[in-house]
């Protein structure tokens, strides 16, 4: 059956997955990739992950199955960089295209019960900033921490305040994850290497104090000119920390969606190109303002930080 693009990349639908989850007493938060976006990290998303208590995973899994709006996805999922996710189970829109995982709170390492959520205009529930970055760091997940510190614009003083910065990163969480990965006859195949979570012990201060240090450096080696940005993401003079009307790719700006979907696809490839990036990102920049009220192609979408 042919499904009804989602013309907000799914997000109305998943606020009211979460919404479900909620109504039935199970805390639940976007992760990954789209909690990235949120932060101020331009990607392509086309997968939601929601984090929800491990000990209630198969009361989710079950109250989802017995809704007509979501099925099974029956396409099997390829292994991702430090994720599990090709094991959780995934479902999708009977009726619009979208996909969608549940993610145990052990895997996320964020207290779902216990944390308080920072939901979106449109009433989406995402991780707590500070609770995905020490994730991140105590994971040692450089990736997604340097993306977010450059998304947020994070500072050293921030990590000070905010983070728990004493001891290392959690070895024996990863020696546990990466055994789940073997699965039970505990052999290891080739196409997971790249889901291997490291299992160096290394000074979560020495990690943060690196990846601050090198903003400078990231943004030297996409070519952006740092007179004008601050990070690989944000322009200067853009306020960090918490999402805000800030120009994070050339697809949308504020919610707006500029483009129809394909094409903003092919754009998020380009930023890839730095040499394409600026002139559009700088272009974009002068009609900020026009562009919050009149966008050039599509819907408007209330959504922090265009996410």
């Amino acid at each position: 059956m042919s499904r009804q693009p989602s013309l907000g990349h799914g997000t109305s639908e998943i606020r009211d997955v979460t919404r479900l989850l909620e109504q039935h007493q199970i805390p639940c938060c976007i992760v990954g990739v789209s909690s990235l976006m949120f932060y101020g990290m331009p990607r392509v998303r086309d997968k939601w992950e929601i984090c929800v208590p491990s000990k209630r995973i198969d009361e989710a899994i079950e109250i989802l199955q017995r809704r007509v709006e979501y099925v099974h996805a029956k396409q099997k999922q390829d292994p991702q960089p430090l994720s599990l996710a090709h094991t959780y189970t995934w479902f999708q829109g009977n009726v619009v295209d979208y996909k969608f995982c549940l993610v145990p709170s052990t895997h996320a390492r964020i207290s779902v019960e216990q944390t308080q959520v920072r939901r979106s205009r449109n009433g989406v529930p995402y991780a707590p900033l500070k609770e995905l970055v020490q994730s991140y760091l105590d994971i040692y997940d450089m990736d997604s921490l340097c993306d977010i510190v450059d998304g947020a614009n994070l500072s050293y003083a921030w990590g000070e305040a905010c983070l728990d910065l004493s001891g290392t990163t959690d070895v024996e969480w990863a020696q546990e994850r990466n055994a789940e990965l073997m699965g039970g006859n505990r052999k290891f195949e080739p196409a997971l290497v790249g889901s291997v979570f490291p299992t160096a012990r290394i000074e979560k201060k020495f990690l943060w104090e690196k990846t601050i240090e090198e903003k400078e450096q990231r943004l030297a080696q996409v070519m952006l000119p740092a007179e004008l940005f601050e990070t690989r993401f944000m322009l200067k003079g853009k306020s960090g920390q918490a999402p805000t009307a800030t120009l994070h790719s050339p697809t949308s700006y504020n919610g707006c969606e500029l483009y129809p979907r394909p094409i903003q696809k092919l754009l998020s490839v380009v930023t890839m190109v730095p040499v394409l990036v600026f002139p559009i990102r700088a272009y974009l920049s002068t009609k900020a303002p026009l562009l919050r009220h009149r966008p050039i192609v599509g819907v408007y979408h209330p959504r922090s930080s265009g996410r």
